[in-house]
């Protein structure tokens, strides 16, 4: 990659690389990458010029970055669930699934 486009990309990195770095913990969770991806946003934006719908990469990771700021493992589902059945979401979809393919349980 080269001319504008090189260096943007190199921004994005950068700043999101910072922001994790900055805030490093033992384990990396949603929240981090959120605000990692929150600082290259300001970062592309400082020095790229652009906003939300200016139709570039930023379009994919403002979204992205709410998205994972929202994130939590489960965070509908109460403790005690939590605690006899290993991810909701997984075991959930893992159900549909198998009915779909081997009829109702």
């Amino acid at each position: 990659m080269g001319g504008t486009r090189g260096i943007i990309y190199k921004r994005h990195c950068k700043a999101a690389y910072a922001e994790l770095k900055a805030n490093a913990e033992s384990e990396v969770t949603p929240k981090h990458w959120s605000g990692a991806l929150k600082s290259s946003i300001a970062s592309v934006s400082k020095y790229g010029g652009a906003t939300a719908g200016y139709r570039t990469m930023l379009d994919v990771i403002i979204p992205a970055s709410q998205v994972l700021e929202e994130a939590g493992r489960s965070s509908y589902v109460s403790a005690e669930s939590l605690a006899t059945v290993l991810e909701p979401g997984a075991m959930a979809a893992a159900r549909a699934v198998m009915e779909q393919y081997m009829g109702s349980l």
